[in-house]
Order: C-alpha cells, then sequence, then structure tokens
C-alpha cells in the first residue's frame, strides 16, 4: 500500500514536472515570438517616419513644378515674371540646383541656374519624353543630379523641369540626423540609387534580391515583411524592410536597414533559469501559484475598482470641458456692443426732432439687427447670404449716423451665399476696419469683401486714426478662437503698409 503510494507520488511528480517543463517551454517560445514581433513593428513604424519624411521632400519638388505650371496661364505669358517665380522657389530649397521650362523644340525658354554640361544631359533626357503625357517623370543626369520634370499637353507641349543636387540633398539629410535608429536607401524605377548615407553608392545600379524584384516587377507579398540580410554598408547581420513611394509621381523604393540581432537572445539566459526553476521547485511553485492566484484575483477586483472610479473621474473631468468649451463659444459670440446701441439712440434722437419718416426706417433696422441675434442664439454657423444681410443693415446704421461714410465694395458674394460662416464674424470685421480708421462723409472708407479659395476676404485701405477708440485689441484673437472650436483651418490677418486684409474660413453646408 506504501509502495503504492510512493509510486503514484512519483507518478505524479514526473507528470507534473512535464507539465510544467512543456508549459514552460510553451511561454518561452510564445515570449520568442512576440517579442520578436514587438521588435519588428518598432522597425516599421521608425522607418515609416522616415519614409513619409522623404515622400514629403519630394512631393515638395512636385508643388513647385505645378507652380510654375501655373505660372504659364493659358493666354500671353510673361516669361520674366515666370523667371522671377522659379528663382524665389529655388531659394526656398538648396538641394534645387536649377529650374526650366522648354517648349516643344526642347529650347529653354524660362531658366534659372542652368550650366551649360546640365543642359546638354537635360535635353537627352527629354528627347525621349512622351509630351501627351502629364504624368511627372524623374531620371539621373551624370550621377550626381536627378531631374524632375512634367509636360503640359494643353500648354503647348511645354515641358517644366527641377534638377537637384543629390550631394546637397545627402549631406542635408546628414545634418538633419534622421537616420539614428536605421538608414534607408532611396531608388528611383530603374533601380538607381538616388540616396545611401555612403555617397559613393550614389548613382550606382543596385540589385535587388530575386524573392522581392522579379522580372521588372516587386513582389507586394514581400513588400510587408522585414527580410533578414546582410549589409555591406555596416558589415553585419540587419533587418530590412521594402517600401514603395512616389518619386514625384514616379514609383521608386525605399529600403529601410536596421541593425539585425535575434531579440530572443537577450532573454536566453532567464529562458534557463526559468526552465530549472520549474524542474526543481514544482510543487513550491504549485503554491506559490494558487496563492498568487488568490492575491492577484483580490488585487484585480481592487485595481478594477480604483479604474471604475478614475473612469467616472475621467467621464466627469470630459463633461466639466465640454461644458466649458459650451460656454467659451457663447461667451465669444460676441455681437453688437453697448457702445453701439448708446450712439444708434442718441442718432435716433436727433432724427426724432428731424425726419420721422427717416426714424421710422432707422427703428426698423435696429430693431431688424437686434431681432438677427435672437434668431441666430444657440447657432454655431449661419448662412453668409443672412450675415451679410445683417452686416449691411449694421453699416446702413452707421451712415445714418455717419452720413455714408462707409462704402462696401462687393464682389462674387452671391455665388457663395449657400456656405456657412460663424455669426456676427462678417459684421465684427467690418466694425473692426470702421473703429480702426478715419470715417468721415467727405473721405468715405471703402471696405471691399469677396471670397477667395472658400475664404471671405475683408480689405481696407489704412487710414489710421490718432487714438483707438473703444477697441480693446481682441476682437480679431476671439474670431480665430471662434474658428478653432469648429474647424482646422485658421484665420488670416495681415496689415500692409497701404492696407489691412483679414481672411476667414467658409465652410460648407453639411
Amino acid at each position: 500500500m506504501m509502495k503504492g503510494f510512493k509510486c503514484w507520488n512519483i507518478a505524479a511528480f514526473i507528470v507534473l514536472i512535464g507539465v510544467f517543463s512543456y508549459g514552460a517551454y510553451y511561454i518561452r517560445g510564445e515570449m520568442h515570438e512576440k517579442t520578436n514581433e514587438a521588435g519588428h513593428s518598432i522597425i516599421k513604424e521608425v522607418a515609416s517616419g522616415y519614409t513619409k519624411y522623404i515622400e514629403q521632400k519630394f512631393e515638395k519638388y512636385a508643388h513647385m513644378l505645378t507652380g510654375v505650371s501655373h505660372a504659364l496661364g493659358k493666354g500671353t505669358v510673361q516669361y520674366e515674371n515666370v523667371t522671377q517665380l522659379v528663382n524665389q522657389l529655388m531659394m526656398m530649397d538648396s538641394t534645387i540646383v536649377s529650374m526650366w521650362v522648354v517648349n516643344s523644340e526642347d529650347a529653354f525658354i524660362v531658366k534659372a541656374g542652368l550650366k551649360q554640361e546640365l543642359a546638354k544631359g537635360i535635353r537627352g533626357v527629354l528627347a525621349a519624353i512622351d509630351r501627351s503625357s502629364p504624368c511627372l517623370k524623374s531620371a539621373l543626369v551624370d550621377g550626381d543630379h536627378l531631374v524632375i520634370y512634367r509636360a503640359w499637353p494643353e500648354k503647348e507641349a511645354l515641358v517644366t523641369g527641377l534638377t537637384i543636387d543629390l550631394r546637397k540633398m545627402h549631406n542635408q539629410f546628414v545634418r538633419k540626423d534622421l537616420y539614428r535608429y536605421v538608414y534607408q536607401v532611396i531608388l528611383n524605377s530603374k533601380l538607381e540609387c538616388v540616396y545611401h548615407p555612403e555617397y559613393r553608392f550614389v548613382g550606382k545600379k543596385w540589385k535587388l534580391p530575386d524573392n522581392i524584384y522579379t522580372d521588372g516587377h516587386f513582389r507586394p507579398e514581400q513588400l510587408v515583411k522585414i527580410h533578414h540580410s546582410h549589409s555591406r554598408y555596416l558589415n553585419m547581420p540587419v533587418y530590412k524592410e521594402y517600401s514603395l513611394i512616389s518619386m514625384a509621381g514616379e514609383e521608386g523604393i525605399i529600403i529601410s536597414v536596421s541593425p539585425g540581432f535575434e531579440i530572443s537572445d537577450i532573454f536566453a539566459e532567464q529562458e534557463k533559469s526559468l526552465f530549472l526553476i520549474f524542474i526543481l521547485f514544482t510543487v513550491l511553485l504549485i503554491g506559490i501559484l494558487v496563492y498568487g492566484i488568490v492575491n492577484w484575483k483580490k488585487e484585480f477586483e481592487k485595481r478594477a475598482q480604483v479604474e471604475q472610479q478614475n473612469l467616472g473621474l475621467m467621464l466627469k473631468s470630459e463633461k466639466q470641458k465640454s461644458e466649458t468649451i459650451s460656454i467659451r463659444l457663447e461667451l465669444l459670440r460676441s455681437g453688437l456692443n453697448s457702445h453701439f446701441l448708446f450712439n444708434s439712440l442718441g442718432t435716433l434722437k436727433a432724427l426724432l426732432n428731424e425726419n420721422n419718416a427717416v426714424a421710422r426706417g432707422f427703428v426698423s433696422d435696429l430693431s431688424r439687427l437686434y431681432r438677427y441675434q435672437l434668431q441666430i442664439e444657440g447657432e454655431k454657423m449661419v448662412s453668409l447670404k443672412d450675415e451679410f444681410g445683417f452686416t449691411r443693415c449694421f453699416v446702413e446704421i452707421i451712415n445714418l449716423r455717419l452720413g455714408d461714410a462707409v462704402q462696401l465694395d462687393i464682389n462674387n458674394l452671391e455665388e457663395f451665399f449657400g456656405y456657412r460662416i460663424l455669426p456676427v464674424s462678417l459684421q465684427l470685421l467690418v466694425d473692426n476696419c470702421i473703429k480702426h480708421n478715419v470715417v468721415a462723409a467727405d473721405n468715405p472708407l471703402v471696405i471691399a469683401i469677396w471670397v477667395e479659395n472658400e475664404m471671405l476676404v475683408v480689405e481696407n485701405e489704412i487710414k489710421p486714426k490718432v487714438t483707438w477708440g473703444e477697441s480693446n485689441g481682441k476682437g480679431l484673437a476671439n474670431l480665430q478662437t471662434r474658428y478653432s472650436l469648429l474647424t482646422n483651418r485658421d484665420c488670416y490677418f495681415n496689415k500692409g503698409e497701404r492696407k489691412f486684409k483679414a481672411m476667414i474660413p467658409l465652410l460648407k453646408k453639411n
């Protein structure tokens, strides 16, 4: 009986050791796999950030070409103005050494910074292009320059282009210290190296593995993987990620390289120790496990209770924030102030003594203004048509008091009457013009109002007052704040030498 009992205990012990040993081995494998996945994910995220930077760099070049195209226009072209624009664009980016426009005969009609040897290479590239295709193209010239160009069939087959000094671009990337954890290699559609941290590789043909690039095509299923490889540059094992990018509209590829190592090696000693602990202290582990489960359950319940309380506090905090924003919005939607009412009543008193008919019309307009403010109470947005009507009525009342001293120059507003605008915003801008400038019947203030790129523009000639009167300087800042609560589009205010210009966004009706 005792012997049988001992055999049963021995057998149970062996089974228990086997179960826990297998469990330790399984957990070790899962930990190894998850750790590798986490490491690979970090590499992909870091590489993705650098890739976006590079794509934005080449998109900037493409936008410059589009700007030059817009400057060419459809009618008679003032090439001196285009040349001036080209020079300004080149000053924005030191990597651009030349910008140019050629006609259908490959003659340069606009050029800046273009040397003779580069011009010869560019003509050679352009000789084979299809001028009926408006797609952006790029090509290497003499191994040190990248040419980006685009044909414009609708503009008599003109071609706009720019030349990038690859050595300057390389130095710029190095100065920005972009590659702290990974380095990247940029290849164009011809698999020519456009960028490499070691410049001697730039302009050379690059050999891609057959499992990545076969018969002139990339294998999409391989582009989403992390590949183990060897780096000639680092002379060590590395992880590589291959990503397709748009280089000014042309498909290229970025190779993101990170020092390679088996992440699981970091945990090798801990895994061995864990395995020995499971073998030597199996029985004790069971007791600890049971004890841990009980305490974990208590801790879990306690933590869940604390998290529930924190969640309640967060919800309360978010509710308070929402209420605060609502209150701020209402406070910021300032309309006609008490000074306007005081001046209007003074005007009304004078009219009652002189012209009762005009006084009745004045009362009607004044009533219309305050009725509008009551109607828009609680409204976040109003139509441009209603806001313009309110503003025009406001100006009419001002003119009754000042004698046609304010004139509105209106252009193309009716086309955008269906758009939405913040309540009292146009009136605020017009009132701002009146407050800060000399307004008199013999020297009227002209306020121009129009729409440009879905922005409402209010512009006036600067006729500064000797004193600022009742302005507190917060009107435009409040308007900007009101828009920031509803849209990510910014307002624009610019005071030049002769004119003040304000622009606020128009929003389409949902």
